[in-house]
């Protein structure tokens, strides 16, 4: 524990750029957990250090550097709460949402599937009552990449109109949708029809940069049952709160590393905001769907060596097809892991500071 809340101190080297999101789902009996892990992240990412050497300035001594501070958006999917392996109560899981936003005073967002309101419009409307954003998911929470266009886009205006005279009532005055498992189609074609939808009901879409993956630990804890043993539970939130850290970490140190070997990285807005925050230069590209000139360009201009395109489990791998299939097409390496990256980037740090040798397997025996 003296470990993770050393972590949590040093939270300040994140990025203080609003779109560094930590998006969870809402729901199964791993709520409890996930509250205490955001809201933790969220609570020691104010923090002001102090910069030892101004410090000792003999002009001005104690003098205190303030450092910029840092912020994470947080957002929570399927609300009112997502169906459980062994049903959800709704009431209580939001009861302790709520409760732990307002303890450690932190607004947030939620994003809402309309088939799975049923009334429960009172739930809803606590949340804007305590000062949180909603917005908006298809009416079902179907994939869009399991739908034609034209059902998928009526699934869209269900959700949109389930939620507008709520927000309306309430005097909400922006507009927001996140695409069900970040996918926003397979084809070109297809993103730029969704999002073209959207805009023209004034829609802000909202996507995620770190993925929790709260449902790897979401098994683990109901195995526990409804009172998991007190030593367990803590071993089990400490972990899943260091993977989070850790996920964060890495792409920070991987970008700096690869400044350092003298490549140019190019990244898109979120992960560019992300790395600028943190004084790593970077140029900023288009997503596929933001059109023309956007990464596969770049891909196809030869501009591009290598490629870092991480996704969560199978929520956004098909997300990538597209640039996946151009790095294969164009000879580039490519890596879809953080894990993965971190051991290229310490690989050519390793080349580049002596000659690779080549043994044969006798010689180690």
């Amino acid at each position: 524990m003296q470990r993770l809340n050393e972590r949590l101190s040093s939270i300040g080297r994140l990025s203080s750029h609003k779109n560094i999101d930590i998006f969870a789902g809402i729901g199964q009996l791993c709520l409890p957990v996930l509250v205490t892990i955001i809201l933790s992240i969220f609570g020691y990412s104010t923090i002001a250090a102090q910069n030892p050497s101004k410090s000792e300035n003999k002009d001005k001594p104690g003098k205190v550097e303030k450092v910029k501070l840092k912020e994470i958006c947080i957002t929570f999917d399927e609300l009112p709460a997502a169906p459980g392996f062994g049903g959800v109560d709704i009431e209580a899981v939001s009861f302790l949402v709520l409760e732990g936003l307002k303890k450690h005073k932190v607004e947030a967002a939620g994003f809402v599937v309309g088939d799975q309101i049923n009334g429960r419009h009172d739930i809803l409307g606590q949340w804007l009552n305590d000062g949180h954003t909603l917005g908006s998911m298809t009416y079902s929470n179907q994939d869009y990449h399991e739908l034609g266009i034209e059902m998928y886009l009526r699934e869209v205006r269900m959700g949109h109109e389930t939620l507008e005279e709520m927000l309306s009532g309430f005097g909400q005055k922006r507009r927001f949708f996140r695409f069900p498992f970040l996918h926003s189609g397979l084809t070109e074609k297809g993103r730029k029809q969704a999002y073209m939808f959207l805009g023209s009901l004034n829609v802000e879409t909202v996507t995620a940069t770190v993925l929790p993956e709260d449902y790897l630990y979401n098994l683990r804890l109901i195995k526990m049952g409804h009172k998991p043993d007190s030593v367990q539970f803590e071993l089990l939130l400490n972990e899943y709160i260091n993977h989070v850290l850790d996920e964060i970490e890495r792409c920070e140190r991987v970008a700096k590393q690869l400044v350092d070997l003298g490549f140019s990285i190019l990244a898109t807005k979120s992960t560019a905001s992300f790395l600028e925050e943190n004084a790593i230069p970077c140029t900023k590209v288009n997503k596929i769907s933001e059109g023309r000139p956007h990464i596969l360009d770049k891909v196809q201009d030869g501009k591009i060596q290598w490629i870092i395109n991480t996704s969560s489990g199978n929520r956004t791998t098909e997300d990538s097809y597209s640039i996946r299939r151009s790095a294969l097409d164009y000879h580039i390496p490519y890596t879809t892991t953080t894990t993965g990256a971190v051991a290229m980037t310490m690989a050519m740090t390793s080349l580049s500071k002596m000659p690779m040798e080549v043994k044969s397997l006798q010689e180690y025996l």
